[in-house]
C-alpha cells in the first residue's frame, strides 16, 4: 500500500483522504491511533483498524491495510483537540455497537450449534445432572472459539466482551466440574444429583429466585450484608470511570 497517497495498488481506486471520509470512518481511524499508542506497535496486529461507511474502506476489513491507511490519514485530523475528542467518542460508540452486534450473532450461532449437539432441557422433568453438564461442557468448549475471535477485536467494547466471555467460560467449566462431582458422589443414587440439577435449572429459568437465594445465603449463612456488597461494588465502578486518555498526537 502507498501510504502517501492512500492507494492500495495501481489497479484499485484510490482510498479516500481524510477530507473525503465520513465522521464515523474518521472516528475509527482516531480510535485505532489511540489503541496503537496504548498497546504499542508490537501488538498492533491484534488491534487493527476497521472502518464503517466508505465501501472502499469497509472492503479492507480489519487488518494491516486498514491500519496502514488509518495511520496515513489520521495525522491530518490531529489539529483541533475538541474535534479529535468528538470523533474519538463517535468512533468508540460505533465500535461498541458493532462489537455487541457481532457478539449477539456469535451467541445465537453457538446456541444453535449447542442445541444440535447437547440440547438445553426444555422441561424440568427432562433435566438430569448429566444432561446439564453435557450442555454446559459443549458451551464452554464453544467459548474457546469466541475468545479467539474476540482477541482480534481491538475495540474497547471488544476487550470488555473478551473479559466477559472469559468469565462465562470459567463459570461454565466450574458448573460442569461441580455437576460431575455430584454424579460421582451419588453414583448409586443419581436421583439426588438430578434433584440438584433440577433445582438449578428451575432457578435459571425463573430468574427471580436467584436474588432471593443469594440474599439468604449472604445474610443468614455467611454473615455478610448484601447491601454492603452492592454499595462497595457500585463505588468501585464509579471510581473506575475516567475520561479516556487522548492520543499524544492531540
Amino acid at each position: 500500500m502507498n501510504a502517501a497517497n492512500g492507494s492500495v495498488t495501481a489497479e484499485t481506486k484510490p482510498l479516500p483522504t481524510w477530507d473525503e471520509m465520513s465522521d464515523l470512518d474518521k472516528g475509527a481511524a482516531i480510535s485505532y491511533i489511540y489503541r496503537l499508542e496504548t498497546v504499542g506497535e508490537g501488538d498492533a496486529e491484534h488491534y487493527p483498524a476497521e472502518y464503517f461507511d466508505d465501501p472502499r474502506l469497509v472492503a479492507l476489513g480489519a487488518g494491516r491495510e486498514a491500519s496502514t491507511h488509518a495511520e496515513a490519514v489520521a495525522e491530518e485530523g490531529f489539529g483541533d483537540l475538541a474535534e479529535v475528542r468528538r470523533l474519538h467518542t463517535l468512533g468508540l460508540a460505533a465500535e461498541a455497537e458493532r462489537s455487541s452486534a457481532r457478539f449477539v450473532a456469535r451467541e445465537e450461532a453457538v446456541q444453535a450449534a449447542l442445541d444440535a449437539l447437547a440440547p438445553w432441557p426444555k422441561r424440568e422433568e427432562d433435566v438430569t445432572a448429566d444432561a446439564l453438564a453435557r450442555h454446559l461442557a459443549v458451551s464452554a468448549q464453544a467459548r474457546i472459539g469466541q475468545i479467539d475471535d474476540l482477541m482480534q477485536d481491538g475495540s474497547e467494547a471488544g476487550k470488555r466482551l473478551y473479559m466477559t466471555t472469559i468469565g462465562l467460560f470459567v463459570n461454565e467449566y466450574g458448573m460442569v466440574r461441580a455437576l460431575r462431582a455430584l454424579i460421582d458422589v451419588f453414583v448409586d443414587a443419581p436421583v439426588h444429583a438430578d434433584k440438584v440439577a433440577q433445582d438449578l435449572w428451575r432457578d435459571w429459568q425463573d430468574g427471580g429466585s436467584i436474588g432471593e437465594w443469594l440474599w439468604h445465603w449472604l445474610s443468614e449463612d455467611y454473615g455478610i450484608d448484601p447491601d454492603e456488597v452492592t454499595a462497595a461494588a457500585r463505588q468501585s465502578r464509579d471510581e473506575a470511570k475516567t475520561t479516556p486518555k487522548e492520543p499524544t498526537h492531540a
